[in-house]
């Protein structure tokens, strides 16, 4: 019998100094591997002879830790993205910082706090979903409990330092209280407590959604980031070890987790880059993998999801299926909400049937849009590839038709409101990134407004660093790495 141990990374920060104490622990306590949760934790498979002992050193150096439970989900948060993946918006390092240090104890509702402007990290996959608005320091708040069916908006925005507040107010309610209507939650707490809040003037605008190229090593301005990907969601004890080391001796203070289960080191140094290259070859650690591997959401620690996913992911391979821009997501259990454009969820058909799957897709085919539609019921195994490969081909087939957002109101009905940009872009031939003058490049500190031509002649790619000369104009409505 093997136990799981959950470490909460909170808003997906952790430093390398207390991970390199826990791989340490681990290692001792013959722990082969390390793995990240989809809510940015950490997990660690401890076997029954090892277990007692590995809690002890825990505790003897003050390490929390839950075994076997998920009493406190870990809160996840956009601050991944920033200054890397997210565009430059009033939401910056210090102010995440200053919301996780306000937490003074540990939730029990899930909560998100996201960034509007990024698409790496998901909308609503939490019961509590903090997401910026356009006010300085304001935020949207959607309630989306567990068993209920619809995402609910509170009728105002709430200001950054009140979120901690908020949080503890709800879960009283909700979780002591046994409130479970979110309508009257909010009632109870907008009139009974002293909060600053400011009306909603402006709906929430879901952006049209970019596929996030979250691994490699990536130039943004004088430095790199480095996003690291294991197939089978397993990273060696070894590796962690030694990448927590060279953080320490470069001075990089903080690691972060995708929801994506996949670790990012931001802050390396033009100079350093050759040790991390070094590093990454010793322990035979594959970058650039393709979209068909990197656009899966397998949110359990379960190797029936993880052995689903390789097994589509290979006929894919053979029959040279695009499937770039689209998201994936396996739901072998009752969890709300999987944060995928393309949903395949087990059916309930008892111990005597061979398994099969119904397929979903979501509106717009964004990942962040909590309506879904069924494509196909009661697939077979051998059978949802082919599937999968007819929805793909629904998916570039209505490309043009695609809203470039869409808003949830209070039952997450979407507003079918297309905008007509008339804007030329340029798109990246090699990865499909584009550059949109409205927007500039904080990565490579091009200003916004900086036109396309004005760009030095030496500007690259900033997610594959092909030269300039490798981007083609593009109308927006042709985009063709979004959903």
């Amino acid at each position: 019998m093997n136990h799981i141990v959950k470490f909460n990374a909170v808003g997906g920060i952790f430093t390398p100094r207390v991970l390199q104490d826990i791989v340490e622990i681990a290692y001792s306590e013959k722990v082969e591997n390390i793995n990240f949760g989809p809510r940015q934790e950490i997990y660690l498979n401890v076997s029954q002879d090892n277990i007692d002992s590995f809690q002890q050193k825990l505790k003897d150096i003050h390490i929390d830790f839950e075994l076997d439970v998920d009493n406190y989900p870990n809160i996840v948060s956009s601050y991944v993205a920033e200054s890397i993946l997210a565009p430059d918006n009033w939401l910056t390092e210090g102010i995440y910082k200053d919301i996780f240090d306000q937490f003074d104890t540990q939730p029990k509702l899930k909560i998100n706090i996201c960034d509007s402007v990024q698409t790496l990290v998901p909308f609503f996959s939490g019961e509590l979903n903090f997401i910026s608005s356009q006010s300085y320091q304001y935020w949207y708040l959607y309630l989306n409990f567990e068993g209920q069916d619809n995402v609910v908006l509170w009728n105002r925005l709430i200001y950054t330092t009140d979120i901690p507040k908020i949080c503890k107010e709800i879960e009283e309610l909700y979780i002591n209280n046994k409130i479970k209507n979110p309508s009257e939650i909010i009632d109870i707490v907008n009139e009974n407590t002293v909060f600053l809040f400011e009306n909603i003037t402006k709906e929430l605008k879901v952006p049209r959604y970019v596929f996030p190229y979250y691994e490699g090593m990536v130039k943004y301005g004088d430095k790199y980031w480095l996003g690291v990907y294991r197939r089978d969601y397993l990273y060696p004890i070894p590796f962690i070890y030694e990448l927590c080391r060279l953080c320490n001796d470069t001075n990089i203070g903080q690691l972060c987790i995708t929801p994506w289960r996949t670790l990012i080191v931001k802050g390396i140094e033009s100079r350093e880059r050759i040790q991390w290259e070094k590093l990454l070859g010793k322990h035979g650690i594959n970058l650039r993998h393709s979209s068909n591997e990197l656009n899966w959401i397998v949110d359990d620690i379960n190797s029936e999801e993880i052995e689903l996913k390789k097994e589509i992911i290979t006929n894919f391979n053979i029959d040279d299926v695009r499937t770039f821009g689209m998201v994936f997501g396996i739901k072998l259990n009752a969890r709300k909400f999987i944060p995928a454009s393309v949903i395949i969820e087990k059916c309930d058909t008892g111990t005597n049937s061979l398994p099969s799957f119904d397929i979903y897709y979501t509106d717009n085919f964004n990942p962040n849009n909590p309506n879904r539609n069924l494509f196909a019921s009661g697939v077979y195994k051998k059978q949802l590839s082919e599937k999968l490969l007819e929805l793909s081909k629904k998916f570039y087939n209505s490309l043009n038709e695609l809203q470039v957002s869409f808003s949830i109101n209070k039952t997450t009905e979407t507003r079918k409101q297309t905008e007509q940009l008339d804007l030329d872009l340029y798109q990246c031939n090699s990865c499909f990134t584009v550059y949109d003058e409205r927007y500039g490049d904080n990565m490579q500190n091009i200003s916004k407004g900086t036109a396309f031509a004005d760009l030095p002649h030496d500007y690259c790619c900033p997610t594959c660093e092909s030269p300039k000369s490798d981007f083609l104009k593009i109308n927006y409505d042709k985009i063709l790495h979004v959903a």
